[in-house]
């Protein structure tokens, strides 16, 4: 399903805490890696040709500091046997994040974000969320927390899925069930049902939706029906079970209505680990 991982990296500690986990994923499901940084195009008041800094050379001196940023983890992760490589682009982060990913199909981007303001980088939120509305790629999302540092083996036991019914949801399954096979993960298939739900019997539908991934020969499966808020729902429950991913879509500008959308971007800010999301249209 995937063909490679794109980690787009700033050169900060934060923005690297995505590096446990993609190589996790990529030793899992046998991925090469991309690393990828970007620099804005320099601006012409900051050229000086009278003192010979032109604007050429300001771009070629960004270009090498950022290769240099790059070049000793794209070391280590050869050194840990992974085929890797690594790219710098001139412009706008997440115009150039998006672009790169659509140069080759079935790329996963794994990049970092984080749930509170105030933090500088781009990394760190807007060009995360940019590129999580605009690209049509797959995403793994972490949230990285300034305060703590990941360890270097991390573990992805358990794979929460949360549906609402509609097939805009199921269509992270194929996803779900790549991800699950690779990383011997269980599948928790989730209803979260509230007070104005209209479904005639979500449980039937979970134990549906069970069978056809059983069919697929995925079998450490687990239904759970809950009653609540969504987002909150889904939050908390990333934060009782451990070393687990979420596995939700969104969608662009197709006017999907169900809860599509800014509950994807909730649980992407506030939950306890990575958050795989794919866009449905």
């Amino acid at each position: 399903m995937y063909s490679r991982i794109l980690v787009p990296l700033d050169g900060s500690p934060l923005s690297q805490q995505v590096l446990p986990y993609v190589r996790l994923v990529a030793k899992a499901l046998q991925l090469p890696v991309e690393l990828m940084s970007a620099f804005s195009p320099v601006p012409e008041e900051l050229a000086d040709p009278q003192h010979g800094l032109y604007i050429d050379q300001l771009a070629t001196t960004f270009r090498e500091q950022a290769h240099k940023d790059l070049h000793p983890i794209e070391l280590s992760l050869q050194d840990s046997g992974f085929a890797v490589s690594a790219t710098v682009r001139e412009g706008d982060a997440a115009s150039r994040i998006v672009d790169e990913a659509e140069k080759q199909p079935d790329t996963l981007i794994a990049m970092s974000t984080h749930g509170r303001s105030g933090i500088s980088r781009w990394v760190m939120g807007s060009v995360t969320d940019k590129v999580l509305h605009a690209t049509t790629s797959p995403m793994m999302i972490i949230r990285c927390r300034p305060e703590e540092s990941v360890a270097p083996d991390v573990k992805l036991s358990s794979m929460i899925v949360p549906l609402d019914g509609s097939s805009h949801a199921q269509s992270i399954l194929p996803h779900v069930a790549t991800m699950a096979k690779g990383l011997g993960s269980k599948i928790l298939l989730t209803r979260v049902t509230t007070s104005t739900d209209s479904s005639l019997d979500p449980a039937a539908y979970l134990s549906q939706v069970a069978e056809g991934l059983r069919r697929e020969g995925i079998t450490a499966l687990e239904e759970q029906l809950l009653h609540g808020d969504v987002s909150d729902t889904i939050v908390n429950l990333t934060h009782q079970i451990a070393d687990n991913m979420v596995a939700v879509t969104t969608h662009g500008h197709s006017g999907v209505k169900h809860w599509l959308g800014s509950i994807t971007d909730r649980i992407v800010n506030h939950a306890g680990g990575p958050v795989l999301v794919c866009r449905c249209d």
